[in-house]
């Protein structure tokens, strides 16, 4: 995280488009990320905000209410236990409009029971190791974009 630069809230994202919002893991404290989501709306009124997780819990509609979409995640090692989970973020997606993307690690593939009509974009692909990504974009991140890491998150 080198080229991540610390801010102490939200407001520091003023003036951004897009917001995502990474982890760690967002959904293991979902009011954290509520709160989170919360604060970015407020100082950035007009940006789209999406929330990246791996994890499905019963506070996804809360999430999904206050994002504009969402990347799911199935990594290499999915139990069935994780593609439940993918089962049950994809009935929350019934009807709701959004941007939703799914990545499937291709060893889970074999467990993940995808409906492609509820997302915008599907990918099943390996993981990309810091190395990996560094040899395509020698310079670090993508031309636009910034890291931040939101202090006491």
């Amino acid at each position: 995280m080198a080229q991540a630069r610390r801010i102490p809230d939200a407001s520091a994202l003023r003036g951004f488009d897009i917001v995502c919002v990474t982890g760690g893991e967002p959904m293991l404290d979902p009011d954290r990320t509520l709160d989170i989501v919360r604060d970015i709306r407020r100082e950035c009124p007009g940006a789209a905000v999406y929330l990246y997780t791996a994890l499905a819990t019963d506070r996804v509609p809360d999430i999904l209410d206050a994002v504009d979409g969402l990347q799911f995640t199935l990594h290499e090692g999915a139990t069935e236990e994780d593609a439940a989970g993918l089962g049950h973020i994809q009935g929350m997606l019934e009807g709701r409009a959004g941007s939703y993307r799914l990545y499937v690690h291709p060893s889970a593939e074999p467990l993940a029971r995808v409906r492609r009509e509820l997302w915008s974009r599907v990918e099943v692909k390996p993981w990309l190791t810091e190395d990996e990504l560094l040899a395509m974009q020698p310079g670090g991140l993508p031309p636009g974009e910034t890291l931040f890491v939101l202090e006491g998150a």
